[in-house]
């Protein structure tokens, strides 16, 4: 806690933790950056296969994030008042045995990904991509959402109450969801989908492309 490290061209494989943070774990209050790292193959028997952030602020730029396993979050699992950017990287592969396959955002905390790849993870439950909830923001910005899976709802994306949450010059194609919402699944208000190709994505109940649930009024433009 209360730490500033700095991890640069790095590579973190192979590494498993009994709870949180399978590769990288920063804690309460903590300003964490990497870049160019490979982050690949860890586990967690709890949350973050990859990274666990929790009460800390993060910036990741070039880094590939892949082949990680964890609970909430395959890849990463931001908790507790958090802030992540992400720029220029890749989440592929990842798998959350509940939630998130690449990313598990929640309790107040916010996520920036800029020019992400995020290809290929699989959540058991929902948000084979990026899960987001408990008034939690999450800003896409020209990403890739591609490939991945949800057992039930959320194939690319899930987002549950997030006030201030956008996609926007984003491709969300070829997601699956067992259940609701192959492409986006949204829960009530809070999220603006703005010059997005949504295409080729598959829900075996409703919502191929997205689906919007209880009084959800998201903003669908161009």
């Amino acid at each position: 806690s209360d730490s500033n490290p700095i991890i640069s061209r790095c590579t973190i494989l192979g590494n498993t933790a009994e709870i949180h943070g399978g590769g990288i774990d920063s804690y309460l209050y903590s300003s964490l950056s990497i870049s160019e790292c490979l982050i690949s193959n860890n586990t967690s028997n709890a949350n973050g296969g990859g990274l666990y952030i929790r009460s800390s602020s993060a910036e990741l730029e070039s880094c590939t994030i892949s082949g990680n396993q964890g609970f909430e979050g395959g890849g990463i699992r931001c908790y507790e008042e958090t802030d992540l950017t992400l720029i220029d990287s890749t989440l592929s592969d990842n798998i959350a045995s509940f939630h998130g396959g690449a990313l598990a955002n929640g309790d107040n905390s916010s996520v920036l990904l800029q020019n992400v790849n995020a290809t290929n993870n699989n959540a058991v439950n929902s948000g084979g991509g990026i899960f987001s909830d408990g008034n939690s923001s999450a800003k896409i910005e020209n990403c890739n959402i591609l490939g991945n899976t949800a057992g039930v709802d959320g194939g690319g994306l899930f987002y549950y109450p997030n006030p201030g949450s956008s996609v926007d010059g984003s491709i969300i194609e070829n997601n699956t969801a067992d259940n609701r919402g192959g492409g986006i699944y949204c829960y009530d208000d809070g999220l603006d989908i703005l010059n997005c190709f949504i295409s080729n994505n598959t829900a075996s109940d409703l919502g191929g492309g997205v689906f919007v649930l209880q009084d959800g009024t998201p903003t669908i433009e161009d």
